[in-house]
């Protein structure tokens, strides 16, 4: 909605209940920019090349995206971008941290591979003996965020109704009409 606002798009948007009402403001609040099932070599293997690649360097930029929506906008949100770590507490789950970190490596993501002493620097845990940290990731305040990009959508012209759900989406030629209690 903020960036289809910003591009002048008449743009409203409807809330169920209100902006970062579920999950959206209720998450652990941690931004990464990796997947969480497939490596970047697996969205290639689906979707191709040149689409997979593209997808990829998306989700390698997101980050970025995030943070600087933040700064941009004034989101107040307890933003904190040092790292995202993903460590390994034995042999076969740094073996998976390698996999992960590896193919991000290759494409040129700021990532890193830190051994045991490094890792235990980062956390304070001996109990790691490996981690692979992704540089451009970090932490937000998750209802704050949501907050904030819903002010700077309504700033740059967007609609939002909160308390109203969509009951019904229908396709009227080349438009759609989206049916609401109200």
């Amino acid at each position: 909605a903020l960036h289809l606002a910003e591009a002048g798009v008449d743009t409203v948007v409807l809330e169920a209940e209100h902006p970062g009402f579920g999950a959206s403001g209720r998450n652990h609040g941690q931004v990464v920019p990796s997947y969480s099932l497939h490596g970047p070599d697996d969205i290639v293997r689906l979707f191709g090349a040149e689409r997979g690649e593209a997808l990829n360097q998306w989700v390698q930029d997101s980050c970025s995206l995030v943070f600087e929506l933040i700064r941009k906008h004034g989101i107040e949100c307890d933003a904190v971008q040092n790292g995202w770590l993903m460590p390994a507490h034995n042999a076969e789950r740094l073996a998976l941290v390698r996999a992960k970190h590896d193919p991000w490596a290759a494409r040129g993501a700021p990532v890193d591979f830190l051994n045991q002493a490094a890792t235990e620097a980062i956390t304070g845990s001996p109990h790691y003996i490996g981690t692979w940290m992704h540089r451009s990731g970090g932490n937000i305040q998750p209802l704050g965020y949501a907050r904030g990009l819903a002010r700077a959508a309504q700033q740059a012209g967007a609609a939002i109704h909160a308390a109203t759900p969509a009951t019904s989406l229908e396709r009227i030629g080349s438009n759609w009409r989206v049916t609401t209690p109200g």
